[in-house]
């Protein structure tokens, strides 16, 4: 099997669970899991300077997960598993932001 192939079968995986889907959202929102978790790992083993940026936009992201729940909520039968983590998140990506910060060093005159 080529990589086209492969590739046209993975976007038509892709579509067919997309119109199975009653949001459509599903699919990207784990995508875009899938893309910051690789993206913190890479700066965790390599670019160690840049963990504040990357906490940063994890704290963007789960802040804008629990703001575009109360705006625009799913609706399903049960509460998801992952529902509790925008109230714990949060709050532990913020504290672990402000531990990574440079400290500033104060210069006696």
């Amino acid at each position: 099997m080529s990589a086209r192939t492969a590739v046209g079968r993975l976007v038509a995986k892709v579509r067919s669970r997309l119109r199975g889907s009653k949001t459509g959202e599903a699919p990207q929102w784990g995508l875009e899991q899938l893309i910051l978790a690789i993206i913190a790992w890479i700066v965790i083993a390599r670019y160690r300077f840049l963990i504040p940026l990357v906490l940063a936009l994890q704290l963007f992201d789960w802040t804008m997960r629990g703001v575009l729940g109360e705006i625009k909520p799913l609706i399903v039968d049960e509460i998801p598993p992952g529902a509790i983590g925008n109230i714990i998140f949060v709050p532990m990506i913020a504290i672990a932001l402000w531990f990574s910060l440079p400290k500033r060093t104060s210069s006696s005159s």
